[in-house]
């Protein structure tokens, strides 16, 4: 039996290596297209656009016609600063209304004591 278990254990050992292998190949061959992509987008633009990040080679793939000066004009832009997220003020919450405070114009009823309920006492 135990030996069972370690031929079990090596054989799935050595099936989780060849998927790491292959995962790390594949890795690198999604790293290598997107880097032909890139140099060909740089090849189609112009040199100007081998400043500008892939995001904005891809944006630029996108547009219906694209000219170098707008390539160039592009490169010369300063990156957008990332901005830290706004400090939030806490909400105010409710305002308890006065106890003598009138609600729609109707008067305010009070309960008599006997009828009230406290944090000393608890309800009637």
């Amino acid at each position: 039996m135990r030996k069972t278990a370690r031929t079990i254990y090596s054989i799935s050992e050595n099936a989780l290596a060849l998927v790491v292998a292959d995962e790390r190949g594949a890795q690198l061959k999604i790293q290598s297209l997107e880097e032909r992509w890139r140099q060909h987008l740089i090849k189609l633009y112009g040199p100007k656009s081998e400043t500008l990040s892939n995001l904005q080679l891809d944006l630029l793939e996108e547009e219906p016609s694209v000219t170098r000066d707008e390539v160039e004009a592009e490169s010369r832009h300063e990156p957008l600063p990332s901005q830290p997220p706004r400090e939030r003020k806490p909400h105010p919450g409710r305002k308890p209304c006065r106890r003598t405070a009138a609600r729609d114009g109707l008067p305010v009823v009070r309960a008599p004591v006997s009828q009230c309920a406290s944090v000393d006492r608890g309800p009637p």
